[in-house]
């Protein structure tokens, strides 16, 4: 059984086929623009996977009757018992304050530039159909 690119010189050699050269994760890294790269840490640190699953835990708490204060509080205990309370206090600040900020950007961007671009599109398609209706309206009779 042939492996993944354990053999690749030799089938491309049998084949008569070039095989393409490929990037490691590194050089293809090096190689993104700088845009990509700022829009990609800006990207990692609103959508990450720990958010989602802090995101799904509190929704889970919250279902079960769990308050955010009463939420907050639980979350500091658990940390309590590896760190201490005082690092477990400033971690669960953190966390807090990063969440508050991620709710506080995603909400700006929904009503600062999402929103405004749904309702300007659909004034645009309102407007485009009451002016092509207008034009093929009958000329009205008069007696």
């Amino acid at each position: 059984m042939q492996h993944r690119g354990v053999q690749k010189d030799a089938v491309g050699a049998a084949t008569g086929m070039k095989t393409p050269v490929t990037l490691s994760k590194e050089e293809a890294a090096k190689q993104r623009p700088a845009a990509l790269k700022a829009a990609r840490v800006v990207l990692k640190l609103f959508f990450s996977e720990k958010w989602n699953r802090r995101k799904s835990a509190m929704r889970i708490l919250r279902e079960r009757g769990v308050s955010r204060p009463r939420a907050f509080l639980l979350s500091t205990k658990l940390r309590a018992r590896g760190c201490g309370w005082p690092a477990a206090l400033v971690r669960n600040i953190a966390v807090a304050s990063g969440d508050v900020a991620r709710f506080i950007f995603l909400k700006c961007l929904r009503f600062g530039v999402f929103l405004p671009v749904i309702y300007t599109s659909r004034l645009v398609k309102f407007f485009k159909t009451k002016v092509s209706s207008v034009g093929s309206d009958k000329p009205l009779e008069s007696n």
